[in-house]
Formats: structure tokens, C-alpha cells, sequence
């Protein structure tokens, strides 16, 4: 290992378990060498432990937090709501030992870390992956790499890539002939009117034939597309042309086989200032909804940078909501239905009918497929109380990463069940409280108190004897620890200062991303005027679609962004796909 290499991996040594990171996973992203696949993770890790070394705390120092002043007029928590009770804690960089503190550094407080860690996040700016290629329409071919030539062995063909700039770089990768045969994109090998393959790939038996010699095999275009005839091809049993066009070269190579992107805006982590801050903003009309412009798209993609958008102005009609919906995409059907009515009513089947106050949580964990949007139109509301109350969990999730980082250890490795049992349905699914990506940073959440099934029996055993007859172990059990992980999870997203409340009116309606935003509801009175809610559910895949449908129609762009400086910006992210830029 290299000297800069081994002092990377020496830092990140005490900081694997309040990072969640896995030391071979740092080494092997160091040692790689330079490349399109493994730099922007390579720069993050830098990135990351730079702005560690730049403000380090003492070893033993501890930050005072000062709590913050909340306009209660217009976001308090309802009375039996919880305050944070976060205790304080030495800073994650105060657990690199042998440090000291610059002089001239301020030392910051656990809010501005919480500002830094969301800074470095992947989920930070223009996430490259997502973005280089956005669309499906072919990128200019001066801005990539051309190919200029090929190899050709027993197995496999070597192409020779060439970018001209000031200097000349060169790149080659090898693709296997079996490979090459199966992702032809002719017509015979793809069905025009379906979009879809016409052969399995197991049909292909051994090696694809080329005619000897190579050079009258393949051929390469002006424009750099690659063109190969098979010899006594499987599916013709005569000769076969596949055409290859470049960016599709590119992309298979570059994204490990993805031949589409799905292309998303840079999220949002919020606390209730930050939300309040912009709030007139994460609002969308009706009528610009259903008009499916350019404000449909913004809120669209508010819709995934905040994971909350609130509407107003929807017409009083039982099928608004599924208007809305399918703006998106297709609904979600559940066993609810593809949309249901939340009414108040007592004895009710569900915490949801009740006009007691319901605890921040998200709907349908028990399922395998978990609702990624909910969408609630509300078209009665004329009882006291009953505000809905909203939290994001990422939020929380990176504030444990700086503030408890053994509670973030704890939530994001212990699985635990969610089930539901009533009117013969019978569902149950294990899920942690938060999903972290291998990085370690946070993409999800899962917190649903009033549908968390029992813990299994090992999980709340005391520990045992050593067999040696050693001194028993004095250690927390795995429900211990979780119990306490829990709640501090739960004291940061019912904290007054990443809390918001909202009260829906009649014509109002929410739409959420359900695997991040926590919702809840105060308690309102059972007597006077009726409460009634309808809403309906959106999948990952949908959403996905309709970010890709955006794009191509050229609608979703960051605000303030002409459709020429998107452009620009989108021939900038192609550029990434070039190693040599990223040469020190």
C-alpha cells in the first residue's frame, strides 16, 4: 500500500463505527487507480476526510448546545409531543486520536458538523451518476471519447478509445464477443413494436463466430460506432450484422451495463427553520399541477429534494387525488384499494380513524414494496386540532452520524419486523431504521411505531456465562441497545426544531416521499364538525419513470436555469466520463 494510501486508511481506522464505513471498503477505493467508476467516491472520501483535519475538536472537549427559539405561533408541537433531550457529545472528529486543534480554527458546534456531514453526502449537488447521461438520446460525440480502433483475441474484442484535446488521451476496454452478440440492438434481436428481445441469452452457445480474418469482421464508422458480422449466427444460421453506436459502448461500460440513468435532483436534508425559510416555494397550485409545465416539473423535483410538497386550490371531488396521482404515473394498489378515505369515527380498525393525537411514522412497512409517495387531499376538516405534523428522517439519520454515532450504529445494522394482522390480512416484513448506502451515508428511513411486531427471543436474552467461569460480561443486550438507539432517533425527528406543523384545509392537499418524511397528526376533538382525507400511493419505479419523462421533454431543470445553461451543464457531467480530466 502507498504511504498517502495508508494514512487514509490509519484516519478512517477509529471513525468505521460512527461512520458505518467498512475499512476494506476504504482501502479498495484509495488503491484504485483513477477512473470514471471509482472517482467520484474517491473524491468524496477525500473530500470528507479533509474537512475533518481542517477543524479538529480536542479529544476531550465537549460542545454546548444552545437550544433554539421556535415560533410557536405558527409550528409548535402539540403538548404531549416529546422535546429533543439529545445529550452532548464529543464531536466524530474528536475521535481522531493524537490530534490537535489549530489555533486559529473555530471550533464548531454540533449544528455546523451536522451543516459539514450533509455537505460531503452523496446526496449533496449534482449527483454524476444520475445525470451523465440523462436522457436516451444520444450525447454530442465531440464531447466523449471516440473509438479509433480494436483487438481482437480468441474470446474477446479490445476497444481503443481516443479524446483529443490539448494532449492526447487514450483509454481501452475489453468486451467479450459473447457479450457484444447478446446486446445487439438490431431489429431482429429487438422487437420494434415492443421494445423487447426476441432471443435468451443462454441461446447463444460458446463463442460468437467471426469471419477470419478479423479486419473483414469489423469495421468502425466516421463518427466512431462499431460494426460486426457474425459467421453461422444462431439466430439468422448465416451471417448477422450488429451495429454498435458509441454512446451505447460508453455507457454499458462505464455504468457496469446500465443502459439508462434515471436522472434526479441534489436532495435536501431540513430541519423546520430551513423548511420555513422557503416554504412559499414547496407550494404548487392545482391548475399548474394538472397543466403538467414547467411548475408540475419544479414541484416534481421539490417533490424529491425536500420529499414534501404541499398544493392548494383542489376541487372538492372523491377523485381528485387520483387526478393527481396519475400526473406522476400509475397508482399504487394496495389492499386499501388504489385510494382510500382516512375518516374520523370511533372504535375505529385503524390509529389513522381516531381523534387521538398519531406519533411520526410511515405507512405500509410491513410490505415488501413500500410506498414511495402519499398523496393526502383533504376535503373536510371542521373538527379542533387534528394539524399534520411532518419530519425528515434523513435529517435525524445524519444528525446520530456527528451526535450518537453508536445509536447510528445500532438503528442502521439491527433489524427489526413490522407487521400488520387485522380482517385477514397478514403481512411482515424486517426492516432497519436506517439504510445506509456502502459509503455510509443514509438513504432511508423506517420508523412506524404502532406496526412494530415483537423482537425475536434472542434479541432481549441476558447475556450468559463465560464457560470458563470467567466474570459475566457486563454488556447491553441487543434490545437494550436498540431501545435506546430508538429513542434517540425519535427524540430527534419530534424535536420542536426539525418538527413542522401544518393544518390542512379543505382544498389543501400533501404530497410526500413516504421512505424519508415521518408524518403525524395532533389530537383533535371527537364531537362538532367532520374530518375526512382521501388518499393514494405512488411506487419508486413510477417516480423514477416520470423524472426520466421530465427530462427528455426538457422540464426539469434547477430553478433559475435557462434550457441552454442546462444543456451546457448536462455536456459538462457527459465530460466526467473522460479519466484523464481527473489525473492530479
Amino acid at each position: 500500500m502507498s504511504k498517502p494510501a495508508r494514512h487514509i486508511v490509519n484516519a478512517l481506522t477509529p471513525l468505521r463505527r460512527g461512520l458505518h464505513l467498512q475499512l476494506p471498503t476504504a482501502m479498495a477505493l484509495v488503491e484504485q487507480p483513477l477512473s470514471p467508476r471509482t472517482w467520484h467516491h474517491k473524491r468524496l472520501l477525500h473530500g470528507f476526510l479533509r474537512s475533518l483535519f481542517a477543524r479538529p475538536m480536542p479529544k476531550q472537549s465537549l460542545v454546548q448546545k444552545q437550544p433554539e427559539t421556535v415560533d410557536t405561533t405558527t409550528s409548535a408541537p402539540p403538548d404531549n409531543t416529546p422535546s429533543s433531550t439529545v445529550s452532548d457529545q464529543p464531536l466524530m472528529a474528536g475521535r481522531l486520536q493524537g490530534m490537535t486543534p489549530d489555533p486559529r480554527m473555530k471550533i464548531p458546534s454540533s449544528d455546523d458538523a451536522v451543516e459539514d456531514m450533509l455537505l460531503w453526502s452523496p446526496d449533496h449537488g449534482i449527483d454524476h451518476d444520475m445525470v451523465r447521461f440523462p436522457t436516451t438520446r444520444k450525447p454530442d460525440k465531440s464531447r466523449v471519447w471516440r473509438l479509433e480502433g480494436y483487438t481482437s483475441d480468441g474470446e474477446s474484442i479490445q476497444l481503443h478509445y481516443k479524446r483529443d484535446r490539448t494532449l492526447e488521451f487514450r483509454w481501452s476496454v475489453s468486451m467479450s464477443k459473447l457479450y457484444l452478440r447478446d446486446i445487439c440492438q438490431c431489429s431482429k434481436c429487438i422487437s420494434p413494436s415492443s421494445g423487447q428481445k426476441t432471443f435468451s441469452t443462454c441461446d447463444i452457445a460458446g463463442v460468437p463466430r467471426l469471419r477470419d480474418p478479423d479486419s473483414e469482421s469489423i469495421k468502425l464508422s466516421v463518427d466512431g460506432d462499431l460494426e460486426i458480422t457474425w459467421e453461422d449466427d444462431f439466430l439468422t444460421g448465416g451471417k448477422h450484422i450488429s451495429t454498435y453506436p458509441l454512446d451505447l459502448l460508453t455507457r454499458v461500460e462505464t455504468f457496469d451495463g446500465r443502459l439508462y440513468s434515471s436522472p434526479q435532483p441534489s436532495r435536501i436534508f431540513w430541519n423546520s427553520a430551513k423548511f420555513r425559510a422557503n416554504v412559499e416555494s414547496r407550494l404548487v397550485s392545482y391548475s399548474d399541477w394538472m397543466d403538467g409545465g414547467r411548475e408540475f416539473a419544479r414541484a416534481v423535483a421539490d417533490l424529491y429534494r425536500y420529499g414534501l410538497v404541499f398544493m392548494r386550490g383542489v376541487p372538492e371531488s372523491r377523485y381528485a387525488v387520483q387526478e393527481i396521482a396519475e400526473k406522476i404515473g400509475n397508482l399504487q394498489s394496495t389492499f386499501h384499494g388504489l385510494t382510500w378515505d382516512v375518516i374520523s369515527k370511533p372504535e375505529s380498525e385503524n390509529l389513522a380513524y381516531a381523534n387521538e393525537s398519531l406519533c411520526l411514522q410511515q405507512d405500509l412497512l410491513y410490505c415488501s414494496n413500500v410506498p414511495k409517495v402519499q398523496i393526502l387531499h383533504c376535503l373536510e376538516n371542521g373538527r379542533e386540532g387534528g394539524d399534520s405534523l411532518f419530519s425528515d428522517g434523513l435529517r435525524t439519520a445524519y444528525e446520530l452520524i456527528v451526535k450518537d454515532p453508536r445509536s447510528y450504529e445500532v438503528l442502521s445494522n439491527q433489524m427489526i419486523g413490522f407487521h400488520y394482522d387485522k380482517e385477514g390480512h397478514y403481512y411482515w416484513m424486517d426492516r432497519r431504521v436506517i439504510q445506509s448506502k456502502p459509503c455510509g451515508s443514509p438513504f432511508g428511513v423506517a420508523w412506524s411505531p404502532p406496526f412494530q411486531g415483537p423482537f425475536r427471543f434472542s434479541s432481549h436474552r441476558k447475556p450468559l456465562k463465560s464457560r470458563k467461569g470467567h466474570e459475566k460480561r457486563r454488556v447491553e443486550s441487543m434490545f437494550q441497545g436498540w431501545s435506546k438507539a430508538a429513542r434517540a432517533f425519535r427524540d430527534g425527528v419530534e424535536s420542536p426544531e426539525n418538527m413542522i406543523q401544518y393544518r390542512l384545509q379543505p382544498g389543501d392537499c400533501v404530497i410526500f416521499d413516504n421512505t424519508r418524511i415521518l408524518h403525524g397528526r395532533t389530537r383533535f376533538d371527537g364531537t362538532g364538525g367532520r374530518r375526512h382525507l382521501r388518499g393514494a400511493y405512488i411506487d419508486n419505479q413510477t417516480l423514477r419513470s416520470a423524472f426520466i419523462g421530465l427530462y427528455e421533454k426538457d422540464l426539469l431543470m434547477p430553478e433559475g436555469i435557462t434550457k441552454e445553461s442546462w444543456r451546457k451543464e448536462k455536456e459538462k457531467s457527459q465530460s466526467r466520463l473522460d479519466p484523464a480530466s481527473h489525473q492530479p
